[in-house]
């Protein structure tokens, strides 16, 4: 069962830090309901998810925290008995270990219910954050009395696995802008391409061009304010538009575009056909430019 859920928390107002702690926050939770024997495998499933993401993500430094007990708090903090949370703690170090991924034990880590496997990244001031988890949880269908029929006939307890591969999505969001420092892949930038009519009368064919390039799902927005095209251009360029199309007289004649790149970077004029395969192959293979 998964949700995008709003979720909310009274953090003090000195612990608040933009984007990376907010009272209010977007979380993709997931909750897998599986047979014991499989909950490993499906964990370590989990956990090469999460490596997937952060592939494409291009988030190359993270670690994961093996949350265990605090055995000095035992009886106030943790509910559920000794074998229980050693069967757990057993299965999420197995689990770790068959997907490959080196992990640090983080005593007091744990939550209420079980172990857990965080994901954790440096901000580029050095502060770690957690970005995602993945836990083994053993005691709340002993709670809620989550059971099945097995192939024998007979009801058992079920393993539930909690999954937030992206974790907040405003804390991630603020990860990912701190190594890209605004200027996302073409493929992940939340404006692809800015078109920029050079004046009023450029602005029905800047217009055709966009409905043609949102066609082609691209994002996209139109520059048609009452200013010069060199100011347009800087104003994309502070934006760290990927790609900035420029049309004027020229482009309107030979129906074509007239291609900048970020970082200042000029192809020139382009047909909007040769335009279109260009950025949507960036997008599709998700290059890191």
């Amino acid at each position: 069962l998964a949700e995008y859920g709003q979720l909310y928390r009274f953090e003090r107002s000195g612990t608040l830090h933009g984007l990376f702690r907010v009272r209010g926050f977007c979380q993709n939770d997931a909750h897998i309901y599986v047979q014991e024997e499989e909950a490993v495998d499906e964990f370590v499933g989990v956990m090469k998810l999460h490596q997937y993401y952060y592939q494409k993500l291009n988030i190359k430094s993270f670690k994961v925290k093996l949350g265990l007990r605090d055995p000095q708090n035992l009886k106030k903090k943790y509910h559920g008995d000794e074998e229980m949370w050693l069967k757990a703690e057993n299965m999420t170090r197995l689990g770790l270990e068959k997907a490959g991924i080196p992990y640090v034990e983080d005593i007091g880590g744990a939550v209420h219910y079980g172990p857990k496997g965080d994901i954790v990244i440096e901000s580029v001031i050095g502060k770690e954050y957690a970005i995602g988890t993945c836990q083994i949880d053993l005691y709340m269908p002993q709670r809620f009395n989550l059971t099945y029929v097995d192939k024998d006939g007979k009801e058992k307890l079920e393993v539930v696995i909690h999954r937030a591969p992206l974790g907040s999505h405003e804390r991630f969001i603020g990860i990912l802008l701190d190594p890209y420092a605004g200027a996302f892949p073409r493929w992940l930038a939340p404006v692809q391409t800015t078109i920029i009519a050079v004046t009023d009368r450029h602005v029905d064919y800047a217009n055709k061009v966009a409905q043609k390039l949102k066609e082609e799902n691209i994002r996209i927005e139109v520059d048609d304010r009452n200013t010069t095209a060199s100011a347009k251009i800087r104003n994309a360029e502070l934006q760290k538009i990927p790609y900035i199309l420029v049309v004027g007289d020229k482009e309107i004649k030979s129906k074509s575009v007239n291609v900048r790149v970020r970082g200042e970077k000029v192809l020139g004029p382009m047909s909007l056909n040769k335009f279109t395969i260009l950025i949507t192959q960036d997008i599709d293979k998700k290059r890191q430019v």
